[in-house]
This record gives structure tokens, C-alpha cells and sequence, in this order.
């Protein structure tokens, strides 16, 4: 039905004002968060025994409903950051940095866009900036499971096996603390 409606009525043909006042009816109905809210359980649902097509498909939907949340509202944090783990698992990095520093521009807080930019320098092989990101994690919070793991596959990837062997204990050894 919708393919019908867009071959019909064609938004480009709409006035700046109507469009306007339609962005500002949706973000008043929260629009953006319910996009936002769809992104989030589609990424959670993704998982590594999904076909690589179903994964695929998966994230460029996670794609799209971010960017109509960003359209609706640009100062939603969150939509900038799930656009981002989207384009991570796309392997679209330079995008992926880019929309998770939106992110950290609009929320300071969110250590999570920290630690995938982490990530991602990490996959990038700059093992240095990665290395810097996941100490500055460790700064806010020193008990962050996954800025220690962090480093660890940094250490791993590096190739200086003794320093990740550390990281892993340490890990796991906080792990277990703070399940008890």
C-alpha cells in the first residue's frame, strides 16, 4: 500500500511549509522515538546465526529508520548512535565514526559510541587510537567490562599476546565480581 501512495502522491511535489509542519505534527507525537524504539529491536534481534542477507537487510532497515528519526528530530542522540552500530556491521566505517560523533556531540555521556569508535579503530588496525579511546573509557569508568575487553582484542590483534592475556583476566576477573 505504501509503494502505492508513494508512486502516487510524490513528497517532492509538496510545498517547504507542508513538509515543515508535518516534520514538527510528527516530532510532537514523538515520532523520532518511535523509529528510534524500532531501529533498537531490530539491531538486538541481529545475530551471527542470521544469513549474511538477512543480516544485511537487517541493518539497512536499522539504516533507515534511524534517518527518519533524524529527519523528525536532529537532536535525538540515540538515532545517531544505533545508525552508527548499523553501519559498523556494514562495514562502513568512515559513516559509522561519523554518525557515532553526532552522537557523542549531542550526549557526552554515552561511553557505548566511545567504546564502537574504539571498535572500529581497533578493525582499522590503528591499534594506537583505539588503545587512547578505551583508556579514556577506563578514565570515566574503570570498571567498563567492555572498554577492558576492548583493549584486550586491541592487545590481541596487535599481536603483543602477553598484554591482551592480562586484559582478558582482568576482565573476566571483574566479571565475576560484579555478578556476585
Amino acid at each position: 500500500l505504501s509503494q502505492i501512495r508513494s508512486k502516487i502522491i510524490n513528497s517532492e511535489d509538496f510545498p517547504e511549509f507542508v513538509k515543515e509542519s508535518s516534520k514538527n505534527a510528527k516530532m510532537a507525537l514523538n515520532r523520532d522515538e518511535i523509529y528510534v524504539r524500532r531501529a533498537e529491536m531490530k539491531l538486538n534481534k541481529i545475530n551471527s546465526d542470521d544469513e549474511l542477507v538477512n543480516q544485511y537487510k537487517a541493518n539497512i532497515r536499522v539504516v533507515e529508520l534511524a534517518d527518519k528519526a533524524i529527519y523528525v528530530n536532529r537532536k535525538n542522540w540515540k538515532a545517531y548512535y544505533l545508525k552508527g552500530l548499523a553501519l559498523i556491521n556494514l562495514e562502513q566505517y568512515d559513516d559509522a565514526v561519523e554518525e557515532l560523533i553526532n552522537s557523542l556531540a549531542l550526549n557526552r555521556d554515552n561511553l557505548d559510541a566511545r567504546l564502537a569508535i574504539g571498535k572500529i579503530n581497533r578493525l582499522n588496525g590503528d591499534f594506537n587510537y583505539a588503545m587512547s579511546i578505551y583508556n579514556s573509557v577506563l578514565k570515566i569508568d574503570e570498571n567498563s567490562f567492555d572498554a577492558l575487553i576492548g583493549k584486550a582484542l586491541t592487545y590481541y590483534d596487535w599481536q603483543k599476546y602477553g598484554q591482551a592475556n592480562m586484559y582478558f583476566r582482568k576482565s573476566f576477573i571483574l566479571n565475576t565480581v560484579l555478578k556476585y
